[in-house]
């Protein structure tokens, strides 16, 4: 099992819920009812400080100068976020309002003081930024009831931010001016999470993912050809008698040779009985293939639990069900939206598939990409206006133009009127002519023939 059952028993042994505790949870409850019962500042909206972007209480409070609140400590979430004295920036995804803290009275007042280490290094508990907190539910596994709120695996993101600790964007308003938000799932880059919603054969390892409590999420990054696996499940929120903040990582795979194939058909059949293909007949996938070279890394053995490495024992045994060859198919294109809003969201779900150790497990998977901000795509320039005709003669002279229609209106008739009377009389002129000639030429012939006579 993920947890060994001496692991399970400590967890069972542990004190009656704590004050604390109890206040945590009724805070969050009364959260979760209404955004009138939970804390909302009116600061502006949350944006990306790193300034806030620790995990303990006494490092979050820190970060104020005197009467001057940039950050505050969230104790129904366990989460450090941007805000003021009067609560959490607007925009954020609130606190209960009992549990916003401040200064490091607040803290002792609510019994927030224990100075508690973090994991080391990547297996630190990721901090949520852009006005998230830390999801938070209660446990599955019964005899651990007593530690009432488990989660820390990942972050609750305000509706314009995604990802494992909201540092990415989920909608066009977290980006800058001139830039939208695109889903980072693509064949040579890649940044989703993934939730399993069931497993092969017999739903074993969706049931050891989830036996302490809900929601555990495997993160795929991918750079080129090299792709990194993280397996996530929740931790208990910390408590007065612990000194250290528990790790929600199970272990971290890097494959250092993936292959990528994009706009391929998807397969129409799972390899799995009894688990149905997460995409329409004819969806496009994206498939990233990892066959060897796939190096498996574990928490230090030193730190295994009632350490901060709450899963480090179940390492060896989790890991199993991911060896070579790895062979994840996501669609390239979202599930269809519930709403025509949804449509608009780089983290909008995929389907995805993988199947691991030769097909041996198949796990089926709803996916969410984080978002990329890019700058909007520049129109190319419009081609130059084609070059004017030449002006014709009439255009360029148009008043010695209209001066030749008026003279070819007057003038121009007259002049042939005047030529045509000139023909006639040259006409008359020369038929009056040739009359005369002929009329003396008889005259002559008359007189000639009288004198021969």
């Amino acid at each position: 099992a993920p947890a060994t059952s001496a692991s399970l028993r400590s967890a069972g042994r542990s004190e009656a819920m704590p004050a604390r505790l109890r206040a945590l949870l009724a805070g969050a409850l009364l959260c979760a009812l209404g955004p009138g019962r939970c804390l909302g500042a009116l600061s502006s909206l949350p944006t990306s400080s790193a300034s806030c972007a620790v995990t303990e209480a006494e490092d979050c409070v820190a970060r104020n100068a005197g009467a001057e609140v940039a950050c505050g400590f969230c104790g129904s979430s366990w989460s450090c976020m941007a805000g003021d004295k009067h609560g959490p920036s607007a925009g954020s995804v609130g606190c209960a309002a009992d549990e916003w803290l401040t200064s490091l009275d607040g803290l002792k007042h609510k019994g927030y003081t224990n100075k508690l280490y973090a994991p080391e290094g990547d297996w630190r508990t990721p901090a949520c930024r852009n006005g998230g907190a830390k999801h938070y539910r209660p446990p599955n596994a019964r005899g651990i009831e007593r530690n009432p709120i488990w989660g820390g695996q990942l972050c609750d993101c305000p509706n314009t931010h995604s990802g494992l600790t909201c540092a990415a964007c989920a909608t066009d308003s977290a980006c800058a001016e001139g830039e939208t938000c695109q889903p980072e799932l693509m064949a040579t880059r890649a940044r989703f999470i993934c939730s399993i919603e069931e497993t092969s054969p017999d739903n074993a390892v969706y049931k050891l993912l989830n036996d302490f409590a809900p929601d555990p999420v495997i993160r795929l990054t991918v750079d080129d050809e090299v792709a990194t696996l993280d397996v996530i499940k929740a931790v208990e929120i910390p408590n007065k008698v612990w000194d250290s903040l528990r790790s929600p990582y199970v272990f971290r795979a890097v494959a250092s040779s993936t292959e990528a194939v994009a706009g391929k058909r998807c397969s129409v059949d799972s390899g799995a009985k009894g688990i149905e293909v997460p995409w329409a007949e004819e969806a496009r996938c994206i498939t990233w293939s990892m066959f060897e070279n796939i190096d498996v890394h574990c928490p230090p053995a030193d730190a295994y639990y009632p350490g901060w490495a709450r899963y480090g024992d179940s390492c060896p045994i989790m890991k199993n069900f991911f060896r070579p060859p790895v062979i994840i198919e996501c669609t390239e294109s979202a599930s269809s939206p519930s709403s025509s809003s949804s449509s608009m969201r780089a983290d909008a779900a995929h389907g995805c598939l993988a199947h691991a150790v030769d097909g041996q497990f198949v796990f089926k998977m709803q996916c969410r990409p984080e978002g990329l901000c890019a700058k909007l795509p520049v129109a190319p320039p419009s081609p130059p206006p084609a070059p004017l005709p030449e002006l014709a003669y009439c255009e360029k002279h148009r008043t010695r133009c209209d001066n030749i229609k008026v003279s070819a209106v007057f003038v121009v008739p007259l002049l042939v009127a005047l030529l045509a009377f000139s023909l006639w009389q040259s006409v008359s002129f020369w038929q009056s002519a040739r009359t005369a000639a002929k009329l003396a030429d008889e005259a002559k012939g008359e007189e000639g023939e009288g004198g021969g006579g």
